[in-house]
């Protein structure tokens, strides 16, 4: 079972550095380990449409309303766990596209309903695919070295090996993708006659 505290001691066994018990257990590894954990994870899940972190949404419309220079008519509430759209609809047929402009204070449009695709923010390591966890753990270790003070040859090794970690689980991820159909151009016309 993959957990946190896993998650962090893999990559602390990459930086050579101690282990630790709990993500909070107040030793400086946990500390900055806890500090980096998060801000890592979602960078990484910001970097790719990750198959077991995408979801769907219906949006609640807020209550306020856009400044007129904006264009649109309504503004719809971001959810809480937000990391990244994938795709935005006015039906919960997800057909067609709607067009938004996201600000801080959540998605402006002129769609009557607003429906998202969104990759989220998902904490559960027994969620994130294990070549994920990897990238996670690579990505976390290159990030806690230089406070850990583990020396340059240890970050630069880190760094490469962060790198194709990443790739590997994109390229796992993405061949568990259905194949997006591309719409036929005038030649497929042109040739079956």
């Amino acid at each position: 079972m993959a957990s946190e505290t896993g998650i962090i001691n893999s990559a602390l066994r990459k930086v050579g550095a101690a282990r630790i018990t709990t993500r909070t257990d107040g030793s400086r590894n946990a500390n900055i380990a806890n500090d980096l954990y998060d801000v890592v994870l979602e960078s990484l899940l910001r970097s790719h449409n990750w198959n077991w972190a995408k979801t769907e949404a219906q949006l609640a419309r807020s209550t306020t309303e856009p400044i007129l220079k904006s264009g649109f008519k309504y503004i719809y509430v971001k959810p809480a766990d937000w990391i990244r759209t994938i795709a935005a609809f006015d039906n919960d047929a997800a057909v067609g596209r709607v067009t938004y402009q996201l600000k801080a204070s959540g998605f402006y449009t002129d769609a009557e309903e607003f429906y998202i695709d969104y990759v989220r923010l998902e904490t559960d390591p027994n969620q994130m695919t294990a070549d994920f966890r990897e990238a996670f753990a690579q990505e976390l270790a290159m990030e806690m070295s230089t406070p850990i003070k583990a020396g340059k040859a240890i970050r630069d090794r880190l760094e490469k090996r962060g790198g194709e970690d990443l790739v590997t689980a994109k390229g796992s991820d993405a061949i568990e993708d259905d194949p997006e159909q591309m719409p036929e151009g005038s030649w497929v016309d042109d040739r079956q006659m």
